[in-house]
């Protein structure tokens, strides 16, 4: 077998790297003997169903030649096989009627064929139908390096959060890429060695160290022996890694020279047939290295986008179609027909229906779950399949790749063509190195993750026939172990809403591809319980929980089905934080009545639970009074009626309200708005009861040391006649039984006795006579007319005696006594003379003539002439009484002329002497 592998990479290696034309046909000759069998011949491609009684029956296709196939069985994690059943060649069907529905069991049926003289023809699956959902996937180390830290910190923990909610305990570390291999391997040890029961995957992100060790060339060129990239090293821990035998620094590149003390390991293969304790690898190892792949980017955007990839083909939003491809540019090769694992592989996740079509061609049709591809290689090349370039470019629609090919298995390059999907644009997430040996995917077609497919490989030695190099420290995934090739739609558009009766509401968005049941689990401390299971075309439900913080998980469950069966998945837990409410009820106990009064002091509680985040707000009369827990309020002499209210809030905005309606016996009746400063003497005053339409009450009364009672629509009259003061007393007291009592002091008063003043008196009838009070008064009353503020008194003289009274008022009303005074005139016939305002008298006149002006008139030149016109006498007058000395005038008739200077008005009196 190394033989052949050496011709074809003598044949690899000429194809490749010579230009001359010759050497490419002696290939094509060479590659035609070699193609003359079919791969596909070799293996057992395999198919599980149920039959009417439920057992497992598994079939296959019939290969020519074949002349017996035997079924075997195993536990789960056995390395040994019971066999079953022995049926002949031509038998295609076999009915496990030990078989119980809803279990997974792994089998291997090996065809013996006459057309081979090479190993058995072997086909592998782990079958079950109806098997229940795992409900934990095991721990995920994550060793992430140390500059995604910073660079890609948002989408790194979106990564992480979406691998624990899909089922696995994540423990991340950060690690330098300069760090030793062995103390990234120690802190692997250490957790794995916390815990040995829980299945354990290793994922590396970045670049990590890279463990090298051996001394051989799994693909079969002498150029290419030495040290590989050995990433199992982190998995392997009963294994001995040595670095003391091995000195060889032949290969073309220097990574590869592995000597002395160097740090690369000198083991090449574990459990080789001259060892007599089998070892085998503890845990699997998975890498997402996209560092020296300049051709398509940067490391950080490339390890980035191949997050955002897993991301969308996890949570559902990208899916593949359940096809396979298989591309063969080898064929059977010797019996190592390399693509024989490739149908294997394929018939167990969509059976029979395997496309064998150029492989670049066939993706440009549509997605395919699983490929694979093989054919002469470089580290950045597979001949007939596709390159690095190529990858570079093509958005190839296919998340898990398997390929063979010289060179790029060892992956440790520039450019390499194993890591190409990963770092594609296309959705390559998973691509392993499988022909020698075979990878061992079967597990994935019935829900395991990559990583049991992983150390199935690691681990075939006696238990799959693999075929070259098995248990070689080459064997590596590029992609993460913790992905399942099949996905169930996570939750998106999820909405919570809480209600205040301890329930809420949880409202997501439908899904394309649709579940059977949503599940919604709440996190009880230790563990997840259900909480409710709903119709997959649910969008929303309602439940209650009990008051306070809880902890809700929502996931889609699906039955999913291939080639091997079926078996329930669940997608990622969406994880929520709520807080759950109930009304925080109260209510308000102290002292409750039908009736409350006003000049007493109640006190009232809030007799609710009292939650440290519980808060009350009492509300009385308008005004809020927050109250921390258990409190009380106090009301103190109310003077009004009303609702009191006490409200209490959740954190979560819950409200509660209880209500008291207060009705106030208002005893203290407000007399004050019927009190004055002062009262009158001798006046009467009533004083209304405020509060007539209430019945039971009852008003007693003092005054002046008289008690009167009085009821409903009563009033109480008091009249009081000395000056001073006096107390007014009330006792009031209702029928349920609240009294008050309260006096007022009255003061009582009269102004004082006006005087009356004498400001113009003539004495003579028919003058106007002017009067003036004394004494200051808010009004005056002159003769009984209305009192006015005037305290002045005008009138005219019309009998010998006139009677003039006044009388005083205060602010408040009250009235003075009543001054009386007598005025006495001279009484004589004609005894005036009047011209408009003007008045001169006596007429006819003694030695003496009086002349009465308005005032306010200006000056007045007043002229004397007789009868015959002439001048007696010449003088000026004013506003008022004038007196003229007409003594020495003879009797007779005279004119007395009246100018008015300014105005030039003339008035004409004529008077007798």
């Amino acid at each position: 077998m190394l033989l052949i592998g050496n011709v074809f990479g003598y044949f690899a290696y000429t194809l490749f790297n010579m230009k001359k034309s010759i050497l490419f046909f002696v290939s094509l000759f060479i590659f035609s003997f070699l193609f003359s069998q079919s791969a596909r011949e070799v293996g057992v491609e395999l198919r599980a169903t149920l039959n009417q009684d439920n057992y497992m029956q598994l079939s296959w296709l019939q290969q020519s030649g074949s002349t017996r196939h035997q079924v075997y069985t195993k536990n789960a994690n056995g390395t040994t096989w019971d066999r079953i059943a022995d049926l002949k060649g031509s038998d295609t069907l076999f009915v496990d009627s030990f078989y119980k529905l809803g279990t997974r069991k792994e089998y291997r049926v090996a065809r013996t064929s006459s057309n081979y003289t090479g190993f058995d023809g072997n086909g592998y699956m782990v079958a079950g139908f109806d098997v229940p959902a795992a409900k934990k996937l095991g721990r995920a180390l994550v060793l992430i390096e140390d500059i995604y830290q910073t660079t890609a910190a948002d989408l790194m923990a979106k990564y992480l959060s979406q691998i624990q909610r899909e089922g696995y305990q994540v423990d991340t570390h950060y690690v330098n890429k300069n760090d030793k291999v062995s103390d990234v391997k120690d802190w692997i040890f250490k957790q794995w060695s916390s815990d040995k029961n829980t299945f354990t995957t290793v994922l590396l992100l970045g670049r990590i160290p890279v463990p090298y060790s051996g001394n051989y060339r799994p693909d079969g060129h002498t150029d290419h022996t030495g040290a590989w990239p050995a990433d199992l090293y982190y998995g392997a821990f009963d294994i001995s890694w040595t670095d003391n035998s091995v000195n060889n620094t032949q290969a073309s590149f220097s990574r590869n020279h592995n000597t002395i003390g160097d740090g690369k390991f000198d083991l090449s293969r574990y459990n080789t047939p001259a060892k007599t304790l089998t070892e085998y690898v503890n845990i699997p190892v998975g890498r997402v290295d996209l560092s020296n792949m300049p051709a398509f980017g940067n490391d950080t955007n490339l390890l980035k986008r191949y997050l955002m990839k897993s991301l969308g083909f996890r949570t559902g939003e990208r899916k593949a179609r359940l096809k396979s491809l298989v591309d063969d540019n080898f064929g059977y090769f010797g019996s190592e027909a390399f693509a024989s694992g490739g149908f294997r592989n394929g018939s167990v996740f969509s059976a029979w229906d395997i496309s064998t079509g150029d492989y670049r061609n066939e993706m440009s049709k549509g997605s395919f779950l699983l490929s694979y591809g093989c054919g002469p290689g470089t580290y950045t090349s597979c001949s007939g399949v596709s390159s690095s370039n190529d990858f570079v470019n093509d958005s190839l629609l296919n998340p898990f790749t398997l390929t063979f090919g010289s060179y790029y298995g060892d992956w440790d390059n520039a450019n390499n063509f194993l890591r190409a999907p990963l770092a594609s644009k296309g959705w390559g997430l998973a691509s392993v190195w499988s022909g020698r040996p075979y990878w061992m995917m079967h597990a994935c077609a019935h829900g395991a993750p990559l990583a049991e497919a992983t150390i199935n490989t690691y681990n075939t030695w006696n238990v799959y026939n693999a075929a070259g190099f098995q248990a070689g420290v080459h064997v590596a995934l590029m992609g993460d172990p913790t992905l399942r090739m099949f996905a169930v739609d996570n939750v998106h558009d999820l909405e919570v809403e809480t209600h205040c009766d301890a329930s809420l509401t949880l409202k997501w968005g439908a899904i394309k591809d649709l579940a059977d049941s949503v599940i919604v689990e709440n996190w009880n401390g230790t563990d997840w319980q259900i909480q409710g299971v709903y119709h997959g075309t649910d969008t929303a439900t309602r439940f209650y929980l009990g008051t306070g913080k809880h902890t809700l998980s929502i996931r889609f469950l699906k039955l999913l089905k291939s080639a091997s069966g079926t078996w329930w998945q669940y997608g990622a837990r969406r994880v929520e934080d709520v807080a759950v409410d109930t009304i925080p009820a109260g209510r308000i106990i102290g002292d409750i009545s039908d009736a409350y009064c006003s000049d007493s002091t109640y006190i009232f509680v809030n007799d609710g639970s009292f939650e440290s985040d519980v808060l009350s707000s009492w509300t009385w009369n308008g005004v809020n009074t927050s109250s921390p827990k258990g409190d009380t309020l106090r009301i103190v002499n109310p003077s009004k009626g009303g609702a009191l209210f006490i409200t209490r809030f959740s954190p979560g905005g819950c409200i509660y309200v209880d209500s008291v309606n207060i009705q106030i016996q208002k005893m203290n009746w407000p007399l004050e708005t019927q009190l004055k400063s002062h009262y009158c003497l001798e006046t009467d005053y009533v004083f209304n009861d405020v509060d007539a339409s209430d019945s039971s009450i009852v008003n007693r009364w003092t005054w002046n040391g008289i008690t009167q009672n009085r009821i409903q629509g009563d009033t109480i009259g008091i009249r009081y006649n000395q000056i001073g003061t006096e107390v007014l007393h009330v006792t009031r007291e209702s029928g349920y039984g609240c009294v008050y009592r309260d006096s007022w002091t009255l003061a009582f008063s009269m102004p004082p006795k006006p005087v009356i003043l004498e400001i113009e008196n003539p004495g003579r009838i028919g003058d106007t006579i002017k009067l003036k009070a004394g004494n200051l008064h808010y009004l005056y009353r002159w003769n009984d007319n209305n009192p006015d503020i005037d305290s002045t008194f005008v009138f005219v003289a019309n009998s010998e005696k006139d009677t003039v009274r006044l009388q005083g008022y205060d602010s408040m009303g009250c009235m003075s006594e009543i001054t009386e005074r007598d005025f006495v005139f001279v009484v004589n016939q004609n005894t005036s003379m009047r011209a408009k305002d003007i008045l001169a008298y006596p007429n006819p006149m003694g030695n003496k003539l009086w002349i009465s002006i308005p005032k306010g008139e200006g000056v007045w030149q007043v002229n004397v002439t007789n009868i015959n016109g002439a001048t007696c006498l010449s003088t000026q007058a004013q506003g008022g009484i004038n007196i003229l000395n007409v003594e020495q005038l003879p009797n007779g008739v005279y004119l007395i002329s009246l100018k008015e200077l300014s105005s030039g008005e003339v008035t004409v009196l004529r008077i007798i002497k």
